[in-house]
């Protein structure tokens, strides 16, 4: 998992270019200490490109979250770190999310997802 992660560190931008700059980052659910979840956005302000992150601090899988997304169309799941190749549960490993036309969390667009115990997953549009 450490290997996948720096891979895509180093492949992508949006997680490092802007870390001083405010405009490379952007909150989606900062507030649910109920469920454990928070969910954010690192934005590369020269590429315009973005991944969303989602964790799940809790030790319980949380089926049909909605995570409020920016933009229409569909999002690749870049890595879970509950994966079965992570030895993980495998709870919520999919291809990919698409976004509904359904505001949440102060974005315009939103999807379900389902949110594994103790576990990051990170996506892109494409």
């Amino acid at each position: 998992m450490i290997r996948d992660l720096n891979k895509l560190y180093a492949e992508r931008a949006e997680l490092w270019e802007a870390d001083t700059d405010p405009g490379g980052f952007q909150w989606i659910e900062a507030d649910n200490a109920l469920e454990n979840i928070i969910a954010f956005r690192r934005i590369s302000p020269s590429s315009g490109r973005e991944i969303i992150c989602v964790c799940n601090f809790s030790p319980v899988v949380r089926e049909g979250h909605r995570i409020g997304l920016p933009h229409a169309g569909r999002y690749k799941q870049l890595i879970n770190t509950d994966h079965e190749s992570y030895y993980g549960g495998g709870f919520g490993v999919v291809k990919s999310i698409k976004s509904e036309d359904r505001p949440s969390h102060g974005l315009e667009y939103s999807a379900f997802i389902t949110m594994p115990p103790l576990a990051t997953m990170w996506f892109e549009d494409i």
